[in-house]
């Protein structure tokens, strides 16, 4: 019993960092969750048992952001050629006919509902301000990578869009990404002056 007591007054002292649960706290608030949902789990359960609940909540937490995670509306700070997040940088400028829109992520089959949803959002926002977007910009400095589904869903995006007679832009969009649009014929869709 005593070796079991060691490893359990080991794996206590290790979760009873309360300064870095204090840092977590003030920092990121689901990481205290994570942090506070294993220090009471262990508790309760025993180590074992507590790793795996502390596994799964952070499996969870992962899968959150992944799924639902930032976008925004792209506008231009005055008097620069720099373009912010239009929700973050208040000052920046959006063009009334021209919608920019970024997504933080890696587009795929969990989250590309939520990226169509939050796109058709920035639409309807343009709309009720009387604005009718002419062109669509997507800029994918974000989205490091992208699946087929996605892709796929993409263009059904793309070709939806471009029927109500707006013009669409593919910017940054990094070399995997281009390579599996290349393989589903994607942008054989987008002239080369639309694709950058």
């Amino acid at each position: 019993h005593a070796a079991l007591a060691a490893v359990v007054v080991v794996a206590l002292r290790s979760m009873l960092q309360f300064s870095r649960a204090a840092f977590l706290f003030r920092v990121s608030r689901p990481e205290f969750a994570v942090w506070a949902g294993s220090f009471l789990a262990t508790l309760a359960l025993g180590p074992t048992r507590g790793i795996v609940v502390s596994l799964a909540m952070s499996v969870g937490m992962i899968l959150q952001h992944q799924s639902a995670p930032h976008c925004c509306p792209v506008g231009r700070l005055p008097g620069t050629d720099i373009f912010r997040d239009a929700v973050r940088f208040p000052q920046a400028v959006e063009e009334k006919d021209l919608l920019i829109f970024r997504f933080d992520s890696s587009l795929h089959f969990a989250n590309r509902l939520f990226f169509e949803d939050r796109l058709a959002d920035q639409f309807r926002r343009r709309a009720r301000m009387g604005a009718r977007v002419r062109a669509l910009i997507l800029d994918a400095s974000g989205i490091n990578t992208i699946d087929s589904s996605a892709a796929l869903a993409l263009r059904a995006l793309l070709d939806s869009v471009r029927q109500e007679g707006i013009r669409v832009y593919l910017v940054r969009w990094k070399g995997r990404s281009r390579d599996l649009f290349r393989r589903l014929r994607i942008e054989d869709a987008l002239p080369p002056d639309k694709n950058f």
